[in-house]
């Protein structure tokens, strides 16, 4: 993986509320270059980890 597509920042064992139409509560959000780039379970988003990404 390239180090311009690397995730920086993970936030783990939250309780996020989503506005979306089903109103989902997620456990973890991943953030690249100030954008949400991913949403989803705690371990979902523990598997784009690596040692660049600030938890």
């Amino acid at each position: 993986m390239a180090s311009d597509s690397l995730v920086r920042q993970v936030f783990i064992n939250g309780s996020i509320h989503t506005f979306n139409h089903q109103l989902d509560i997620i456990e973890a959000i991943a953030i690249k270059d100030g954008v949400i780039e991913q949403v989803g379970s705690n371990e979902e988003i523990k598997q784009i980890i690596d040692e660049h990404t600030s938890v």
